[in-house]
C-alpha cells in the first residue's frame, strides 16, 4: 500500500487479490449454493432467462417499430432482470471469470459446455445467414428495427449458454460430509 498525500492507494495485485476473494465468496457463499444445488431450481431460473430475454427482445422491437410511452423503460427494466437472473446463472453453473475453486470435473464440464456453446452460435450463424440469403432473394420486406432485437437475443444467448448449459445439466449438488445433517 502506498499513500500519496492523505489518499491510500493499493498495489494492483492487493485490488485483484482482494476482488478474487469477494469472487470465491459470492460463489461460495453457503447460502446460495444450496439455494441453487437442487437441478430442477436452476432449471426453473434457466427458463426465467429465456422468458425474459425474449420479452426484452420483443421490447426492443416494439419501441424501435411503434414507440410508446415508457417503452425505453420497460426495455431497461427487463435488461437489468435480464443481468441479474444472468449473474445467478452464472453463479449457480460457477460460470465466473477469475474463479480458481473448480475441481477436474467442472473444468472439463466447463471445457465441454465452451464446445457446446460455439457449435450451437455457428449453426444459428449459418442459419441467419441462409435466412437473410432466402429473404434476399424473395419479395418479403424485413423492417430494418427488427435487427437490433435479433442481435441483442443472439449475443445474450452466445454469451449466456454456457453457464445456461452447466446449470441445465449439471446433477443435484451433493452436500459435503461436514454439511450434511446429522441422524
Amino acid at each position: 500500500m502506498m499513500t500519496k498525500g492523505s489518499v491510500r492507494m493499493d498495489s494492483r495485485s492487493d485490488v485483484q487479490s482482494r476482488m478474487r476473494d469477494q469472487l470465491h465468496a459470492a460463489v461460495e457463499d453457503e447460502k446460495t449454493r444450496r439455494r441453487w444445488a437442487r437441478r430442477g431450481r436452476r432449471r426453473l431460473l434457466v427458463a426465467a432467462e429465456g422468458a425474459v430475454t425474449l420479452g426484452t427482445g420483443a421490447a426492443l422491437l416494439a419501441q424501435l417499430t411503434r414507440p410508446f410511452p415508457g417503452g425505453w423503460f420497460v426495455f431497461l427494466a427487463l435488461a437489468l432482470l435480464v443481468a441479474v437472473l444472468g449473474t445467478q446463472i452464472n453463479i449457480a453453473a460457477r460460470w465466473v471469470a477469475g474463479y480458481q475453486g473448480l475441481d477436474e470435473r467442472q473444468r472439463a464440464e466447463q471445457s465441454r459446455a465452451r464446445i457446446v456453446s460455439h457449435r450451437l452460435t455457428t449453426v444459428l450463424l449459418f442459419a441467419l445467414m441462409v435466412a437473410a440469403m432466402l429473404l434476399t432473394a424473395t419479395d418479403i420486406e424485413v423492417p430494418i428495427a427488427a435487427l437490433a432485437p435479433a442481435l441483442f437475443v443472439f449475443f445474450l444467448l452466445h454469451s449466456a449458454f454456457p453457464s445456461v448449459y452447466l446449470a441445465w445439466t449439471q446433477p443435484d449438488e451433493v452436500p459435503d460430509e461436514e454439511d450434511a445433517p446429522l441422524g
